[in-house]
């Protein structure tokens, strides 16, 4: 993609990038000429993707984050300012997810879901905003769902949806937040179908009867991955607000 020479050598951070597209993500930026910061909870899968991404030429720096906790999210911040200097793009991508019905919820995973999805993202969102505005190119591109946008009979996601609703509001907010003021600052969402990653056996796919090991009925975390890429191709002045991507013959 011609747009993305602009970013070789800038940083980049990537949240829940262990595994699944957070993890294709990362590559897919190092593989572009960016510098990534990997961020999750757990060490020993951040340290392997930044040996993997180093072996292949690119940088790397891996930064420990728990999206529930607000003093490790500014303190994942600081460790990229004291390191880098900060960063130029930032992907919101670390999330959670349980399913249940309302009917019949757990409010430890509800709440759980809530400190996660909605409220330690929309911290991350806040300090990402802090981070990035200075610089003279600057993008926050969000992992959402479909189910931030509407619900389907049988996958029992409501609270899980609802937190999606959730995100997206705020996300729609510091958009108009930024337009009122004329920040340059890009920023966008994109809301994947049924992706194959980690939660493909144990979450909705299985409620709907789908066979997780028939990846046709599902996209690849590395097709979501490309999709930040094309958000970062675009010209400065052009805004992507969201990118619907569903699996064909997903409804």
């Amino acid at each position: 993609m011609k747009g993305l020479q602009r970013w070789r050598g800038k940083a980049a951070l990537v949240t829940g990038a262990g595994s699944g597209i957070g993890e294709a993500t990362a590559r897919a930026l190092s593989g572009a000429g960016l510098r990534v910061v990997l961020a999750a909870r757990r060490a020993e899968p951040l340290e392997r993707v930044r040996r993997e991404l180093a072996e292949a030429g690119g940088e790397a720096l891996c930064v420990p984050l728990d999206m529930a906790r607000e003093e490790s999210i500014k303190a994942m911040f600081a460790a990229i300012r004291q390191a880098w200097g900060g960063v130029d793009v930032v992907v919101n991508n670390a999330g959670l997810a349980w399913h249940g019905t309302v009917e019949h919820g757990d409010s430890d995973q509800w709440r759980q879901m809530a400190e996660v999805n909605f409220l330690g993202f929309s911290l991350c969102l806040r300090e990402a905003l802090a981070a990035v505005q200075q610089r003279p190119m600057a993008q926050i591109i969000n992992i959402s769902s479909l189910s931030a946008h509407r619900i389907k009979p049988g996958g029992d996601i409501a609270f899980y949806g609802a937190s999606k609703h959730a995100m997206r509001a705020v996300v729609d907010g510091l958009r108009a937040e930024l337009a009122a003021k004329g920040s340059h600052v890009k920023l966008g969402m994109i809301s994947p179908g049924l992706v194959h990653t980690g939660l493909v056996h144990t979450a909705v796919p299985v409620k709907l009867g789908l066979d997780p090991e028939d990846r046709t009925r599902f996209l690849n975390p590395a097709s979501v991955a490309d999709a930040v890429l094309y958000m970062l191709s675009t010209p400065p002045h052009v805004q992507i607000h969201d990118i619907f991507l569903l699996p064909i013959g997903q409804p």
